[in-house]
């Protein structure tokens, strides 16, 4: 029998959700300066190639070399680059300037791109844009296109998770700082992790079904499922985690139901073809990987790289939290703490109250955040050095939050605890949003006036973002407060009622 805290009569409207997300995500999108999204002219130029039916880009004269050569609007290629302030956090986003002039932004030019063998699906989906519109007003339309996808599978996610607030905290502790970051850009890498989280919560509530959402987990599964698989070269791993996970978390009796039922079989089917499209694309294709300027001191056998890329994964917790823009936005400690604290604590919560077998998966999802990224990354250390970012992680460690706080739902959601524990989840919610706030505007202060700049945002040489800072921030708050009413079913009290002489009778 559900808890009354997974068995709300009817969850938010979906476009309830949707509506404060877009906002929210629309904010990174003006926020962040043109090329400061995290390898954003490479994804550009990809994007603009594969929108103009250049699904493959031409390969260079060293076959080594992950450069691919592509054919793009001039607009296009000469895209702001960040050369003069990335990696140079007291450097405002002002000093950079268009790579070349560009009389005719619609001339076809040539341009190099690392990400030319990634699969087409996202670029296709935003590439479009920046052709109709070549040069900084396309890559803002593009950024929005992918905002709006993820706005939608967030929201989803949020859907899915009803009024149960202890399943909206594990889905609002799944969508980091540095992964609301990414919905801003043009970056494969947040509509993935977007997709991720979907994904992890649709597949949860099929294993651990409660609410009124869970004939919907289905076609969710699948459909962020698909997409998640679609768009980077091993997401299709990330799928294949979710799926094995939630099986081994599932109630008895639960994966055999789901085989009985023909949706189900048909979303499994095309999930499962899909998964074998990106693994052939990356068989087939490649995907040759930049060399890190990271390096073992001396060669590493392949046990010793996996030791010493196990090592790292401190660092890499901290960039999937938050480490944003090139790696040179670093959030306050304070963040890091607290977002950590509310994940730790949902982990342990989960651990204590999940049985046995869903507690194991859930502690087997733990530790592949550490072990997983090492497997892939320790194959190549000596020849490429340590390439793993916290930020490709986010799809793997979605999963950690979302399952735990549905174990917590499930069997603290009842009784005499749930007041206390819906308390408890709406603070930390509350805590994770003002959480967002601060990543925001600490992202906005680094590239309007450097790191050092005045808090005002504002000042000579400054950058200034198309819509004013103050702005941007208002209606972050503004949406973050809509999105935690709507999503945690907070009833406002009825208005008092006044007394009037007009109504009194004589």
């Amino acid at each position: 029998m559900p808890a009354p805290d997974d068995a709300t009569p009817a969850g938010p409207p979906w476009w309830a959700l949707f509506a404060p997300l877009l906002v929210i995500a629309l904010g990174w999108v003006v926020a962040t300066p043109p090329s400061a999204g995290p390898d954003e002219p490479a994804h550009a130029l990809r994007a603009a190639a594969v929108a103009g039916g250049q699904v493959l880009g031409a390969p260079g004269a060293d076959p080594e070399d992950p450069r691919t050569l592509v054919e793009v609007p001039a607009g296009v290629a000469a895209l702001p680059e960040p050369a003069c302030f990335a990696g140079r956090p007291a450097e405002p986003a002002s000093c950079s300037a268009p790579a070349r002039p560009a009389p005719d932004p619609s001339a076809p030019a040539t341009a190099t791109t690392i990400v030319g063998r990634h699969p087409p699906a996202y670029y296709a989906l935003v590439g479009w844009a920046l052709r109709a519109a070549p040069g900084t007003g396309g890559l803002l339309l593009a950024r929005a296109a992918s905002a709006a996808l993820c706005a939608a599978l967030l929201a989803t996610a949020l859907w899915l998770a009803g009024r149960s607030r202890w399943r909206v905290l594990g889905v609002l502790a799944a969508a980091t700082p540095m992964a609301l970051s990414l919905t801003g850009v043009v970056n494969p890498n947040g509509a993935e992790a977007a997709a991720a989280i979907c994904l992890w919560t649709a597949l949860v509530l099929i294993a651990r079904p409660g609410g009124v959402a869970a004939r919907a987990a289905v076609p969710a599964a699948g459909i962020s499922g698909v997409t998640l698989a679609l768009l980077r070269p091993v997401s299709g791993l990330w799928v294949g985690i979710a799926v094995v996970a939630a099986l081994a978390a599932a109630r008895p009796g639960v994966p055999a139901a789901v085989l009985r039922d023909r949706r189900a079989r048909a979303w499994a089917a095309l999930g499962a073809a899909v998964v074998a499209f990106a693994l052939g694309w990356l068989l087939v294709v490649g995907n040759p990987l930049l060399v890190s300027t990271v390096r073992p001191p001396v060669p590493l056998t392949y046990g010793s790289a996996v030791v010493a890329s196990v090592l790292r994964t401190p660092a890499y917790v901290e960039q999937l939290v938050g480490v944003l823009g090139w790696l040179d936005v670093r959030l306050p400690a304070a963040l890091h703490l607290g977002w950590l604290g509310v994940a730790a604590g949902l982990l342990v919560a989960g651990l204590r109250a999940g049985p046995p077998r869903a507690a194991l998966a859930l502690l087997a999802v733990a530790g592949a955040v550490a072990v997983v990224p090492a497997l892939l990354e320790a194959g190549r250390i000596n020849d490429l050095g340590f390439i793993w970012q916290g930020r490709y992680t986010l799809p793997l460690a979605a999963g950690v939050p979302v399952l735990a706080a549905a174990l917590v739902a499930e069997r603290w959601g009842d009784g005499r605890a749930v007041a206390a524990g819906r308390a408890v989840a709406a603070a930390a919610a509350v805590l994770l949003a003002a959480l967002q706030v601060v990543a925001l505007v600490v992202g906005l202060r680094r590239w309007t006036v450097g790191v050092e700049g005045p808090l005002a945002l504002a000042g000579p040489g400054a950058w200034a973002p198309p819509v004013p800072p103050a702005v941007i921030v208002a209606a972050s708050v503004l949406a973050w407060v809509v999105l935690l009413a709507v999503a945690l079913g907070v009833r406002l009290p009825r208005r008092a009622r006044v007394p009037s002489v007009l109504s009194r009778s004589y």
